[in-house]
């Protein structure tokens, strides 16, 4: 009997059993990386029932839409546009800057959706996505260096007096 690949995915406990140095096995083993990129964006995202809507066609659509906009700013640096009703987005295709401008190094970001996902236009929905992902970022390092500054040891001045 001669099993392919995908068929092989399938019964993991068939496959389980294959020797290492079974041509077969390489297809069901891929390496991972030791290290993950720092500014890979880690994103979990929460549609419940109650939160979004009953139907999980809604809620899918709703992770669609946040998923693509937070890509559209993260990547290609995207803003609402101001045409019309405020349904044009516009994107920046000259001076990508990528994801160093709006993620932060080694966090995950929760995002816990509501229906407005699913009414809003995708320009708006872009818009608040770079005020957040902007206000976040600030917020972040300004801790980061208070907590840097709170750590530097200051000398007295009576010690500072004596060394002079």
């Amino acid at each position: 009997m001669h099993l392919s690949p995908p068929l092989l995915r399938l019964l993991p406990s068939l496959s389980s059993k294959l020797p290492k140095d079974h041509p077969l096995y390489h297809h069901l083993v891929v390496p991972r990386k030791n290290r993950l990129d720092p500014y890979e964006l880690q994103l979990t995202i929460m549609a419940s029932k109650k939160g979004v809507h009953n139907s999980a066609v809604v809620r899918n659509r709703c992770r669609r839409r946040f998923k693509e906009a937070v890509r559209l700013v993260v990547t290609r640096e995207a803003q609402g546009g101001k045409g019309g009703e405020g349904q044009v987005v516009e994107v920046d295709e000259g001076g990508v800057k990528g994801p160093r401008r709006w993620l932060i190094p080694g966090y995950t970001y929760i995002v816990n959706l509501t229906l407005e996902v699913y009414k809003q236009p995708l320009s708006t929905m872009v818009n608040e996505i770079r005020q957040g992902f902007l206000q976040v970022k600030s917020k972040t390092n300004e801790t980061t260096y208070r907590n840097l500054i709170d750590s530097i040891e200051v000398p007295e001045e009576e010690e500072a007096a004596d060394s002079q």
